[in-house]
């Protein structure tokens, strides 16, 4: 009898692909920094975000301008929602503090109030923001809505009112009132500020802080820079400039006080940030009308700034916004 045929073998199994090594995950696409600018004109202080030289469409970090005379009468001084006529300012609140969020109503604002340190201001802090808020703003020349018992009783409840009327989530409110109101060093015979001014101004922003916290918005005071000796045009020339300048040591003590308080509220406030840009109008000696290491004033008379150097201000000031992740 034959054998039974034998079992025929099973097939060779395939061999095993080799594993693949795994793509790495694609890293996303790094937004650009909105506060990068070229480099048009040098100046002593350089931006913490410059590029090159400029290209058609970059923003310039500063513009070298010559000096002039009729500094005061440009910028956000002719706007209508700086105020410096007695009489007519309280009718203007409503319409200047009312921001335009866009055609779908949903954009962030900011909403600017003080004195006329927050208007020299404004310049800086359109360029700062860019699209990523609609700038609101109502400033009155003497301004003292920096104190509960003010002498301009109408125009600051009126401020209080539209800002309750229209602060939202994810909008900022920006507080700026002249350094030498909370100093008692005597500028000259107009200007002269005191330490129960800086009570008044604490318990003051107390009541916005609280506002801002109920809607998570967010609050920024803003310093301002060293007054002058003189009015920044009448040293223009090189070698009359520092006849106007401060020295940097004056500048470190003149209004500390109120700086120490702001930055007490500042460390006991998350949703508030305090922004003091004096050095960035001093060199290691001194501070003086001109924007540091240029020909462009920056100082009009003793403590306002011109349009150039508001302008000078904006990418240090969109750095700082930035960091603080108040831009988009």
């Amino acid at each position: 009898r034959a054998a039974p045929p034998r079992p025929r073998a099973a097939p060779p199994r395939p061999k095993a692909a080799p594993p693949q090594p795994r793509a790495a995950p694609s890293r996303p696409t790094a937004l650009p920094n909105p506060c990068t600018c070229c480099k048009r004109d040098a100046a002593l202080h350089v931006p913490p975000n410059t590029s090159g030289t400029c290209g058609e469409q970059e923003r310039p970090c500063f513009v070298e301008r010559r000096p002039y005379s009729h500094w005061f009468d440009r910028g956000p001084f002719m706007d209508s929602c700086w105020c410096w006529k007695a009489g007519t300012c309280t009718v203007r609140v409503a319409n200047c503090l009312t921001p335009d969020r866009g055609r779908d109503g949903k954009g962030r604002a900011m909403f600017v109030i003080g004195d006329s340190h927050a208007t020299m201001l404004v310049t800086a802090l359109r360029e700062a923001i860019g699209n990523s808020y609609s700038l609101a703003f109502t400033t009155r020349a003497n301004s003292e809505c920096f104190r509960p018992d003010t002498t301009y009783r109408l125009y600051c409840a009126a401020v209080q009112k539209a800002i309750n009327k229209h602060l939202r989530s994810g909008d900022v409110l920006v507080i700026t009132f002249a350094t030498w109101r909370f100093s008692p060093y005597k500028l000259d015979k107009f200007r002269t500020g005191s330490l129960q001014n800086v009570r008044d101004y604490v318990s003051v922003l107390k009541y916005w802080h609280s506002l801002v916290s109920v809607q998570n918005a967010t609050m920024i005071l803003l310093g301002d820079q060293t007054p002058l000796k003189k009015a920044g045009v009448s040293c223009v020339p090189t070698f009359t400039r520092n006849r106007c300048a401060r020295t940097v040591g004056w500048s470190d003590f003149y209004g500390r006080h109120f700086r120490k308080q702001i930055n007490a509220l500042e460390q006991a406030w998350p949703n508030a940030h305090f922004f003091d840009p004096r050095s960035l109008f001093c060199t290691e000696q001194v501070c003086g009308a001109m924007v540091p290491g240029t020909q462009t004033l920056a100082i009009g008379d003793q403590d306002h700034l011109t349009v150039e150097g508001s302008y000078y201000l904006w990418p240090f000031l969109c750095s700082f916004l930035h960091e603080k992740g108040l831009l988009r």
